[in-house]
């Protein structure tokens, strides 16, 4: 018994498959021989080394005499250790420990005193077990030969765990911030899903503990198990990490809030997962969400084109209807899902869009769904779907006004196309004026007049303020390229219309202040997000043109309110907002070397900013600043009206003419060329 080669004993009868298909073969859902060490598909297409065959348990019959054979090696090994005195923990006694990281996969190396004992970790097999009522259903799928993987996965989940308290309060949170204009979450659902994972990793520490089941848990085990998916535990902990993002709490220089939560799910989120649903559609939304607030631009475009293309590859941009032969519990199932995937389909693309504003993206003519507010099926819940469609209706000038002005719009499928640049600047004038008129006629006066005289934070919501935030960033986006078209020598050869051009400015500049102005406001109701990406983005494209219309001539309060916001949030650890700072340090030190008697003061702080929070911050472009005393200068006007109303915009701001006319501009031609470089460097840094 005591030697080395032990022949294995052979089955007499093996029940099911005699052979399973290759990983390939079973993803690619084609017949697999089963030849080893690869079948004739992966041969035959020389792919050899792709062939895998995934490890599965089977049920065998042995011999009796077989059986008893082990069972003696068993016993037999175990008197020898015995024998010998020397336990585990000694055996290791002085050895330096190597233990893996479950998540980074790094390996961390420590040595023992001559008294340290170590037990070996005790693997559960829970592949096939319920526990608390519980059963995983694709964590150990058969394309995971590793078991010891996924189950350090598993353990790493259990020990980052929090209190079932903190975790309802950063649901909370995601909730109260934006589910009343996104569909992130449905809050029936997470509550379940959260008491299913509190069980589940009870039921884990039980096992590991020993202990028995509760006679509840065995009584739900005998009923019919509530499953839970790998997808639904990586929800779970991004919505977590999303959370902790928003509590706005300044940490560490590295550590930053939810990142221990995020990269669990990062490792959680599956994306060759066969099963597409609106969990894993709202786990890359999130994920996307979270990566944008650390300016990991290329990981948040990956995870919304994951969004938005399998929301498109289930249909969701389609319209469905409910066939009529079903049941009526058929029918409200039905209904409830089609609702639920609306809303998700209108998520993705304004946010999807709004991101990916300068490459290619899905047009609103590709859909035919019911809009947010069409055939609206009753879920029981606060979602404002009004407010849904309105950045919808947004969202898709978004896309056509970007396409226009920033797209190779000079290609046509004709081989005769002109290219001078006389003509692409007259065509970019052309789409420019355009946009504005149609943004004016289609959008702002069907849609948001609605909002007259309403606090854009009412109810503590702060969906109407977002939603006039992008929409001043489009204006922005439309406006941006004037401010360098005007000054180029030969303006007047393609300008034939100067007053729209000069009120498009206008219009910009003021948006750009009300900007400037609701940000604040977000401040002062403790409504900001300080470690969000699209708060600090939104500030900082405002400051640009508040900064280039003071360059010129016309220097705004906005402009310090703006800089000393977006210093504290910098200091607070938004990444974005310390990028920016650093260009505006640039652009100050580009106009200290340069004739222009301009001073960007970067020393302001939010404290030397007077604040009452009782008060509705808003204050419209009034000129040049009275210079009276430095607290009157960083005083915020009361206003209760909406920042930005339909209207006109030639005469809201004086002294936009100073651009067109040489003979008022107070720029020589050397700072006027100082000034068309840093225009155009600004509008490169915010593209």
């Amino acid at each position: 018994m005591g030697g080395r080669n032990v022949q294995k004993p052979k089955p007499l009868k093996v029940y099911g498959r005699s052979h399973y298909a290759c990983t390939r073969c079973k993803i690619s859902k084609i017949k697999c021989s089963g030849e080893k060490p690869a079948c004739a598909n992966c041969k035959g297409v020389n792919k050899q080394d792709q062939c895998v065959y995934p490890t599965k348990d089977r049920k065998i019959v042995i011999m009796e005499s077989d059986l008893n054979k082990l069972h003696e090696r068993v016993e037999y090994l175990e008197s020898l250790l015995n024998a010998s005195g020397t336990g585990t923990s000694s055996s290791i006694q002085g050895l330096p420990l190597t233990m893996a990281n479950p998540i980074t996969g790094s390996v961390a190396t420590t040595s023992t005193s001559s008294t340290t004992t170590m037990a070996a970790p005790i693997e559960i097999n829970i592949s096939n077990n319920v526990m608390n009522g519980v059963k995983l259903v694709d964590f150990y799928s058969p394309e995971f030969d590793n078991y010891s993987l996924q189950y350090n996965l598993l353990l790493a989940c259990q020990s980052k765990l929090p209190e079932k308290t903190y975790a309802l309060n950063l649901l909370n949170k995601v909730f109260s911030t934006y589910n009343q204009e996104f569909y992130l979450l449905d809050v029936k659902e997470f509550l379940q899903l959260a008491n299913d994972i509190y069980d589940l990793f009870d039921g884990l520490q039980s096992q590991q503990q020993g202990r028995p089941q509760s006679l509840q848990s065995q009584f739900d085990v005998q009923q019919s198990p509530r499953s839970i998916t790998q997808t639904q535990i990586c929800y779970f902990f991004v919505l977590l990490a999303f959370g902790e993002q928003l509590l706005n709490v300044k940490t560490d220089e590295n550590k930053y809030p939810g990142m221990e939560y995020y990269l669990l799910a990062e490792h959680l989120f599956r994306l060759t997962s066969s099963e597409v649903d609106l969990t894993f559609i709202q786990c890359a939304l999130l994920l996307g969400l979270y990566s944008a607030n650390l300016s990991r631009y290329n990981t948040v475009y990956i995870y919304l084109g994951v969004a938005a293309r399998a929301a498109v590859a289930q249909g969701y941009h389609r319209q469905k209807d409910i066939p009529l032969n079903k049941t009526p519990e058929e029918k409200h199932m039905l209904g409830v899902h089609g609702e639920r995937a609306k809303r998700l389909w209108w998520t993705v693309f304004v946010i999807d869009t709004i991101w990916a504003t300068k490459t290619v993206h899905f047009q609103f003519t590709d859909t035919d769904v019911d809009l947010p507010t069409e055939n609206v099926y009753d879920l029981g819940d606060a979602f404002d779907s009004n407010i849904l469609e309105i950045n919808v209706h947004l969202t898709k000038y978004v896309a056509k006004f970007v396409r226009l002005i920033y797209g190779p719009n000079i290609r046509t499928f004709s081989i005769n196309y002109i290219n001078t640049d006389q003509f692409n600047q007259k065509l970019l004038l052309k789409n420019i004026s355009s946009s504005s008129e149609d943004l004016t006629k289609n959008f702002e006066y069907p849609l948001l007049t609605q909002f007259k005289n309403i606090d854009y934070l009412r109810s503590g919501s702060r969906s109407i303020a977002n939603l006039f935030l992008r929409y001043h960033y489009l204006i922005t986006l439309i406006t941006k390229p004037l401010l360098s078209l005007i000054l180029e020598p030969t303006a007047s050869q393609f300008i034939e219309n100067f007053q729209d051009v000069e009120a498009t400015i206008s219009k910009g500049i003021f948006t750009s202040c009300a900007t400037i102005d609701i940000v604040c406001r977000l401040y002062t109701s403790q409504k900001i997000f300080i470690l969000g990406y699209w708060d600090s983005q939104h500030l900082f494209t405002a400051i640009l043109m508040v900064l280039i219309a003071g360059i010129n001539g016309k220097r705004y309060p906005q402009l310090n309110r703006g800089v000393a916001l977006l210093k504290y949030m910098a200091e607070m650890g938004n990444i974005g907002a310390r990028t920016c700072f650093q260009k505006l340090y640039d652009i100050n030190s580009m106009l200290q070397s340069s004739q222009l008697q301009f001073v960007l003061d970067l020393s302001v702080t939010i404290n030397a900013i007077v604040i009452d929070e009782k008060i509705d911050y808003y204050s419209p472009p009034v000129g040049i600043v009275p210079a009276s005393s430095e607290k009157k200068q960083h005083q915020f006007e009361a206003r209760d009206a909406i920042p930005y109303l339909p209207e006109r915009y030639t005469n809201t701001i004086e002294g936009i003419d100073t651009f067109f006319d040489d003979t008022k501009n107070h720029l020589n031609q050397e700072s006027r060329n100082f000034y068309l470089s840093l225009i155009n460097q600004i509008q490169g840094w915010d593209d």
